[in-house]
């Protein structure tokens, strides 16, 4: 192989990587497509949403008191017990690793503080929950009179939601990694909490892309020695106040912004060209 044609080779390949390796990238923020709660008797934000529509959206999480049972008991007794969020992001958008960065940033209303401790930590985790399972929560059967309490839930969703609840955070139960993770003050209220996506949440979503994402979310820092004691954040939220709802509803919803490494369209095709090129060097070196 000459001279010339060696260079002409190198200033190819040398071409082919600077195509394939200029891709930019990029910010997107993504709107929730979905946020609630799920509590360990079964009950759900989307149950609660027969009698207020917009706590469908209600993405409280922590220890506070809450209909007995699950379902929809708006009667006592009310028991304290643990409740626990999710946010469900599309990603279909977004090609599979090439996200470098993300933050979760949602909203905590002026009165969304609602614990009697000082700071409260709140933890993300992964979920082997999709989003078509949750959305089975989203239009509750309602049951007519009969042996279960009138007007109540079909106890196959309560069920569910139970279910749900414990799968919800497994990871993090189990002592796996975070999402992400932040810890929150009184102060905090009235502020949009930004929450940094550590390495293997970005690789969370990274396995996700192309689909939907489900982020689970719960506080861990509740004292089971108090248990007669609110310990709860975000209280009262929804994406978009409506009428009947408390003031302090957040006017804007939870946001995943993710910085993405685009791979261009045909880089396939210059990877292709370029093992070629390393092939035809070889041989013509031979």
């Amino acid at each position: 192989m000459s001279q010339c044609s060696h260079r002409i080779a190198s200033v190819a390949v040398a071409g082919l990587l600077a195509a394939g390796l200029s891709g930019s990238a990029l910010a997107v923020d993504l709107d929730v497509v979905d946020s609630g709660f799920l509590t360990e008797t079964g009950g759900s934000s989307k149950f609660d949403a027969v009698l207020a529509p917009a706590a469908a959206y209600n993405y409280s999480t922590g220890w506070e008191l809450h209909y007995d049972g699950g379902g929809l008991k708006p009667a006592f007794p009310l028991v304290y017990q643990e409740k626990k969020s999710y946010f469900v992001f599309d990603l279909s958008g977004v090609a599979p690793g090439s996200i470098v960065d993300a933050e979760l940033i949602l909203p905590l209303p002026a009165g969304g503080y609602t614990s009697s401790d000082a700071s409260e930590e709140f933890v993300l985790s992964a979920t082997s929950l999709t989003s078509a399972e949750l959305d089975i929560l989203k239009d509750p059967m309602i049951m007519p009179p009969g042996p279960i309490p009138p007007g109540d839930v079909d106890p196959g969703l309560i069920m569910a939601a139970m279910d749900f609840f414990g799968v919800l955070t497994e990871v993090i139960d189990m002592m796996g990694p975070e999402v992400g993770a932040a810890a929150l003050e009184v102060g905090d209220a009235g502020t949009a909490v930004v929450i940094p996506l550590s390495p293997f949440g970005i690789d969370y979503l990274n396995d996700s892309a192309g689909g939907t994402v489900v982020i689970g979310g719960k506080v861990v820092s509740i004292d089971p020695m108090m248990p007669f004691y609110t310990q709860e954040l975000f209280s009262g939220t929804a994406p978009f106040p409506e009428a009947g709802m408390p003031p302090f509803s957040p006017t804007e919803s939870p946001v995943l912004s993710l910085v993405a490494v685009p791979l261009p369209m045909g880089f396939p095709l210059l990877l292709s060209g370029f093992c070629a090129l390393l092939v035809w060097q070889r041989r013509s070196a031979a």
